[in-house]
């Protein structure tokens, strides 16, 4: 597990077993999949970032005076790619985080580690039916 994964996804940490983890990880893809939210944020991030970079490139070109050299385009547009794509991923892990983070809570609960959907609290050996942390109830 990367620390990039446990640190946008602590609940991922307190899966006493690697197979239950992979398993709840796959749920959620498969379910994330059949959700239509998902294809309009794709779609709308696609529209966003895709045309940009040969504009970038088209601008980095004429106006920084870099020529048309071929390796300036492909500098230009390699920066102007990752830069999407790094902020494509945060976007998208940024819209889909929440929904994620509270699958994760109730699979753990499901698995006997009881956890507060609401914030992620350690609800062991609680005796009142309520979370100490953000006061939502559980069963």
């Amino acid at each position: 597990m990367s620390a990039i994964q446990e640190w946008f996804y602590p609940e991922l940490k307190r899966f006493e077993h690697y197979p239950d983890r992979a398993r709840a990880e796959m749920d959620y893809g498969s379910q994330l999949v059949r959700r239509w939210p998902t294809w309009i944020a794709i779609a709308l991030l696609a529209l966003l970032f895709g045309p940009a970079a040969p504009f970038a490139v088209n601008l980095g070109v004429r106006q920084l005076g870099l020529g048309t050299t071929l390796w300036s385009a492909v500098l230009i547009g390699g920066v102007i790619g990752v830069l999407q794509v790094a902020t494509f991923m945060l976007i998208f892990n940024l819209l889909f985080r929440r929904p994620y983070r509270r699958f994760l809570r109730r699979r753990l609960s499901e698995l006997g580690l009881p956890t507060c959907v609401g914030c992620g609290y350690d609800l062991r050996g609680q005796v009142v039916a309520r979370c100490p942390e953000c006061g939502e109830p559980f069963a």
